[in-house]
């Protein structure tokens, strides 16, 4: 499972507040624990602090410092083009591991894909058209095609590429956990070597004890297919729920990274 730390996205109030205060030992503490803690990648997001490319350039120099000599990845997530070429400059000088998010069928796919060749980032694509998120899993899937088809003339390897499969809030439809899940199962049978990605916390959105909502789901995805989720690897309950899920998915062999954590 690739463990993709969400902590670092502007859109969190407490998250944005350390990044317009330029707070750089909150912003390394926020770094340091969640590789500490196994995350892959980190995600970062400055979309909405003061201002997005000199602030994410910021902080991909405190996070490339803590990252160094480590297997940790950059997420870049951004819509802008001009953050997203800068960031990817600058991690590649430094040989960092960068995923690019994301592009759609119809926006910033032919801004982005010059630098997803050029660096030779990861893409995160949101199977999303013209009319929006769709509501069933046939046509995200659909859509998902589509962006891969493209990707693929293009020369982008399937391994380079996440398919979103779009994690909508439980509150708003009782249908759109089973949607999200069947779209993992579905691209996961139709494109084996693609991997699927989500925003995990997003299902829990609006509802009480979000955490409770969050490791079931983080159990059901797994099971559906799941590759990578942006989640918050902080929390004990998701990564009890993690270790757990992993095992009984025959994705951890004899249980040995299991008995390790809890050993730990």
């Amino acid at each position: 499972m690739i463990i993709i730390g969400e902590k670092l996205n502007s859109s969190i109030p407490s998250t944005q507040s350390v990044m317009n205060a330029r707070d750089t030992c909150a912003i390394r503490a926020l770094i340091e624990n969640q590789v500490a803690l196994g995350a892959n990648y980190i995600d970062i997001n400055t979309a909405v602090c003061n201002n997005e490319l000199e602030d994410m350039l910021w902080i991909l120099g405190i996070a490339a410092e803590v990252i160094k000599g480590c297997d940790c990845g950059i997420m870049i997530d951004t819509t802008s083009e001009k953050v997203a070429a800068a960031a990817a400059e600058f991690l590649f000088d430094k040989n960092v591991p960068m995923i690019l998010n994301s592009i759609t069928v119809t926006d910033r796919f032919d801004t982005f894909l010059p630098i997803v060749k050029k660096y030779g980032t990861g893409v995160v694509c949101l199977p999303i058209g013209d009319e929006g998120i769709p509501m069933t899993a046939a046509e995200r899937v659909e859509n998902a095609g589509i962006i891969i088809g493209r990707l693929k003339d293009a020369g982008i390897e399937e391994n380079r590429i996440y398919i979103d499969a779009i994690v909508e809030a439980l509150a708003t439809g009782e249908d759109n956990p089973s949607i999200t899940l069947d779209t993992i199962s579905m691209i996961k049978a139709k494109f084996p070597s693609v991997y699927t990605v989500c925003g995990l916390s997003n299902i829990s959105f609006g509802l009480p004890r979000r955490i409770c909502l969050n490791t079931a789901f983080l159990a059901m995805a797994i099971y559906s297919g799941l590759n990578a989720a942006i989640m918050d690897i902080t929390s004990k309950p998701m990564r009890d729920a993690l270790y757990a899920v992993e095992a009984l998915c025959g994705r951890d062999e004899y249980c040995m990274n299991y008995i390790d954590y809890m050993r730990e």
